[in-house]
């Protein structure tokens, strides 16, 4: 139980969080900063940390302000998932994964634990395991875009390239901003020999993402 000293002021908490959800993430850091230097024992203050360095790609500090927060409170789910992801992020897929499963343990339907569980099982190439995993987001998390992203890729990786392309429709049609989906997108639509298609998706994404190196690797393929 925290006493009220070790609790940041919400209004100050309050401030932060809609910094965080416009993408101020530096006027977000900042006044994380001040509050982490009045309040060093809010596990809540050290979880929108590590949220907010991982939107920035500073995964290795955020992997410190997660693991903090839990240190406070040892059964933070979130801390959890932004430790999970931070190290999913930093490619250090046995960390990701134990923090995955040991979310799950708790919470089975954890949307966060799902998802890194699963980019690992697909890493390591465990279709049973990624089946598992893909199907409780089916089951619980049909709205999200990674669920289908994910499933996309289960569906390529068992060689199902039209049921791949439908979950990468699926993904994009609930959110079309992602890069490495469109990329995957395209990427399946050569697999399948849709050349026409695969160029005009190249035309679009060229529009969103002109300099994206993953885009031109996939332009060359179909030169």
């Amino acid at each position: 139980m925290l006493s009220k000293a070790n609790v940041a002021p919400r209004d100050a908490v309050q401030n932060c969080i809609q910094y965080y959800r416009r993408g101020r993430f530096a006027d977000a850091l900042r006044v994380l900063g001040q509050l982490l230097e009045h309040y060093p024992n809010d596990p809540y203050i050290f979880n929108i940390h590590a949220a907010t360095l991982l939107k920035i790609g500073s995964y290795e500090e955020a992997v410190l302000s997660a693991k903090r927060a839990i240190e406070l409170r040892p059964d933070y789910i979130e801390a959890q998932g932004n430790l999970a992801s931070a190290h999913f992020e930093l490619n250090d897929l046995e960390r990701a994964e134990a923090a995955a499963t040991q979310i799950l343990a708790t919470a089975p339907a954890d949307l966060t634990g799902l998802i890194i569980g699963a980019e690992c099982a697909l890493s390591r190439e465990d279709k049973t395991d990624a089946e598992a995993k893909v199907a409780a987001l089916q089951q619980h998390h049909r709205s999200s875009a990674r669920t289908w992203s994910l499933s996309a890729k289960l569906h390529r990786l068992n060689g199902n390239l039209a049921q791949a392309l439908q979950s990468c429709r699926n993904s994009l049609s609930i959110d079309s901003g992602r890069e490495s989906v469109v990329v995957m997108y395209i990427g399946l639509l050569i697999e399948s020999t849709q050349l026409k298609e695969a160029e005009q998706g190249l035309v679009h994404a060229a529009r969103a993402w002109p300099q994206s190196a993953a885009l031109t690797h996939l332009r060359a393929q179909l030169r």
